[in-house]
C-alpha cells in the first residue's frame, strides 16, 4: 500500500489501517512457521525413535505382547548364563592344564640308582617346601619302602636281592649282607649270597623290607637256614648306624608278613598271629 500523505485529511485513519494489516500479516507468518516446525519436528522425532528401537531390537509400544517381552528377557538371561558356563569351562580347562603340567613336572623329579647288577633305575621324589621327599615309586618293579620322614628309601633289586638305602640328597649305600657267617660253630662256616642263588633261584635272602625307624629296617629272609625243604621265613633288622644285620629269634619262624608302622611298632603277622616289632628290636604279641 502506498504511504499516505501527511497533508491528507484521512492520514490518521490510513496509518491505523496499515498498522492493523501489518500486525495481521506478522501473526499469520508466525502461525505458518510454528505449524511447519511442529509437523517436521514430529516426523524427525519418529525417525530417530524408530532408529533407536531398531538398534536394540525392541518394537514400538502396542505392537509387542507381554509374552514376547518375557521371552526376550528369558533369552537374554539364558545367553548370559551360557557365557558364564563357557567361562567356567575355560577356567576348568586352564586348571586341568596347569595340574597336568605340574604332575608332569613332578614325574620328572628322580634320582638314578646304579645297581651292582648292572641296572640303572629311577627313584622318584617330589619337592615339598624346598625339601625333597621320596614318593615310593621306582622306574621299574623293584621293591621300595619309605622311612617315616620319606627322606630315605629302601630298595631291593629284583634281579639279585641286593638291598640299598637311598637318601634324599642323592647319596646311597649298598647294605646287602653278601656273606652270612654261622658264628658259634667250630669251623665258622660262611655262605655267600651269589653262590647260594646260583643253585637255588627261589631262595629269599632279602625280601619285604619296611622301616622301623629312620635308622632301622626290618626285612624277612630264609636265613639262617639253607635247606630246600625248610620254607620258614625269619625276621631280620638292619641298623644303618651300626651297619649290622640281626635275626630276631624272639619271633618264631613261619609265614612272616611285614605290615605297616603304627603307634605300637611295626606290625608283623606270622602264621595267623599278630606281633609288633618295637624300636629296641623286642617283640610283643597282640
Amino acid at each position: 500500500m502506498k504511504k499516505p500523505s501527511i497533508f491528507s485529511s484521512k492520514y490518521q485513519e490510513t496509518v491505523k489501517r496499515m498498522r492493523r494489516r501489518n500486525t495481521l500479516i506478522a501473526l499469520l507468518v508466525v502461525c505458518v512457521i510454528l505449524t511447519i516446525f511442529a509437523i517436521f519436528n514430529d516426523k524427525i522425532s519418529k525417525f530417530f525413535v524408530s532408529k533407536g528401537q531398531n538398534s536394540v531390537d525392541v518394537l514400538a509400544p502396542g505392537n509387542q505382547s507381554e509374552d514376547t517381552n518375557n521371552t526376550q528377557a528369558l533369552n537374554t538371561k539364558t545367553s548370559n548364563t551360557q557365557t558364564i558356563v563357557n567361562t567356567t569351562k575355560d577356567i576348568k580347562d586352564i586348571n586341568e592344564n596347569i595340574s597336568n603340567k605340574t604332575e608332569q613336572k613332578r614325574e620328572d623329579l628322580f634320582y638314578i640308582l646304579k645297581l651292582a647288577s648292572g641296572r640303572d633305575i629311577k627313584i622318584y621324589y617330589e619337592e615339598n617346601n624346598k625339601e625333597k621327599l621320596f614318593t615310593g615309586k621306582t622306574g621299574d618293579n623293584d621293591y621300595i619302602a619309605l622311612s617315616p620322614s620319606k627322606k630315605r628309601a629302601c630298595i631291593i633289586d629284583k634281579t639279585n636281592q641286593d638291598m640299598y638305602i637311598m637318601n634324599n640328597d642323592n647319596t646311597f649305600v649298598n647294605v646287602t649282607m653278601d656273606i652270612y657267617t654261622a658264628f658259634g660253630r667250630p669251623d665258622e662256616k660262611y655262605y655267600k649270597k651269589d653262590q647260594l642263588a646260583s643253585f637255588n633261584n627261589n631262595y629269599l635272602w632279602h625280601d619285604m623290607a619296611k622301616f622301623l625307624t629312620e635308622d632301622k629296617i626290618a626285612y624277612r629272609s630264609r636265613l639262617p637256614y639253607f635247606m630246600l625243604s625248610n620254607l620258614n621265613l625269619y625276621l631280620w633288622v638292619y641298623s644303618l648306624s651300626s651297619n649290622t644285620h640281626q635275626c630276631i629269634f624272639a619271633l618264631p619262624p613261619g609265614d612272616v608278613q611285614i605290615k605297616d608302622l603304627d603307634q605300637v611298632g611295626l606290625k608283623i603277622t606270622d602264621s595267623g598271629k599278630d606281633y609288633y616289632l618295637k624300636t629296641d628290636n623286642s617283640i610283643v604279641q597282640r
